[in-house]
C-alpha cells in the first residue's frame, strides 16, 4: 500500500500560553496537519524559557514575537481561555505581523456551510450545527455545541459541556459558563457572563453576570 504524499515543510506556528489549554491547542494543531509547531510562549514564568513542553520547547515569552518574525514564522494561535487575555494578546499578535491560525479536531462535528472566523478553536466532541457562523478568536470547548444559525461574535468562549440553542446571537467577548445551557433565540450581550450550569431562557444585556436555574440578570459594577 502506498504511504499518503505529505508536505516537506509544513508552515511553522507559535502557541502563545504553555498551560493547561495550550496542551489542548497544540494536541488539535498537530492532529489537523497544517502546521508545524515551532515552540510556546510563556509570559507568565521567565524561568521556563527554553523548558520542553509538550513536545517542543518554551522560547520565552512576547519578545520572541520579533525573532519568531524573522525566522520566517507568521502564524500563532493563542493557547489560554481568559477572554480578556485573549483579545489583548490577539491584538499584539497582529501588530506584530503574524497570521492567528484557526484548529479544528477532527472529533468535532461541524456542518459544511459552518463559518471559522481566524484564531477560533474548536475542541473535541464539539457539534456545530448548520449555519453557525464563529467570528476571530473564538473558542468552542469540549463536548460544548452550538445550534443551526447562531452567531458567535469575535472573542466568544463556549465553554466545555455549555450547549447553545439555534439562532442565539452571542456578543463580543461573552463568556458562557461549563454546562451551561442557552435558550433558542437568546441575544447576550457583549462582554456579559453565563454562569457554569445556568439556564438562559431570556436575553442577557451586555456586561452582566446570568446564573442559576433559570438565570437570573446581575449587574455587575466596573463591567
Amino acid at each position: 500500500m502506498s504511504r499518503p504524499i505529505r508536505a516537506a515543510t509544513l508552515p511553522g506556528l507559535v502557541v502563545w500560553g504553555a498551560g493547561g489549554h495550550a496542551r489542548v491547542v497544540a494536541d488539535i494543531v498537530r492532529l489537523g496537519g497544517e502546521f508545524e509547531i515551532v515552540g510556546f510562549l510563556d509570559d507568565c514564568d521567565p524561568e521556563r524559557q527554553g523548558a520542553a513542553f509538550c513536545g517542543a520547547t518554551i522560547l520565552g515569552g512576547v519578545d520572541q514575537l520579533p525573532r519568531l518574525r524573522e525566522r520566517g514564522v507568521d502564524h500563532l494561535i493563542l493557547g489560554f481561555g481568559l477572554i480578556a487575555a485573549r483579545l489583548e494578546r490577539a491584538e499584539i499578535a497582529r501588530r506584530a505581523g503574524f497570521r492567528l491560525a484557526r484548529a479544528v479536531h477532527p472529533g468535532a462535528t461541524v456542518a459544511g456551510d459552518v463559518g471559522v472566523g481566524p484564531g477560533s478553536l474548536v475542541a473535541a466532541g464539539a457539534v456545530l450545527s448548520p449555519g453557525c457562523l464563529l467570528g476571530q478568536n473564538v473558542i468552542v470547548n469540549t463536548s460544548a455545541s452550538v445550534d443551526h444559525g447562531s452567531h458567535l461574535a469575535d472573542h466568544v468562549h463556549v465553554s466545555a459541556g455549555a450547549h447553545v440553542g439555534g439562532d442565539v446571537e452571542i456578543g463580543r467577548g461573552a463568556l458562557v459558563g461549563m454546562g451551561a445551557n442557552v435558550m433558542s433565540r437568546v441575544r447576550v450581550g457583549a462582554g456579559a457572563v453565563i454562569g457554569a450550569g445556568a439556564l438562559v431562557l431570556e436575553d442577557v444585556p451586555a456586561r452582566t453576570v446570568a446564573r442559576g436555574v433559570p438565570a437570573r440578570i446581575f449587574a455587575v459594577e466596573g463591567r
